[in-house]
């Protein structure tokens, strides 16, 4: 597993790093607070008043796993 740093900015230039070295696909975000025991799958961002939603089936992505859940409030934190 990866951890980001809860730094806008430094968090943002370690995803554009490694995002320019992989290539990938595509891109999950996963959330996860102190709190919690398992992963939330992201299923929209935010950014100011606007709000995208992924178009990734979730429950699908997730069924087979039984370390994640489904979070549909992305919050201002960094994931």
């Amino acid at each position: 597993m990866r951890l980001l740093p809860v730094d806008v900015q430094l968090a943002k230039t370690q995803v554009l790093e490694k995002i320019a070295e992989l290539w990938p696909d595509g891109i999950i975000c996963c959330g996860m607070t102190q709190k919690q025991t398992q992963l939330s799958v992201e299923s929209n961002t935010g950014f100011g008043q606007t709000v995208l939603s992924t178009t990734v089936n979730l429950k699908q992505l997730v069924v087979k796993t039984g370390n994640f859940e489904i979070s549909h409030d992305c919050d201002k934190f960094v994931c």
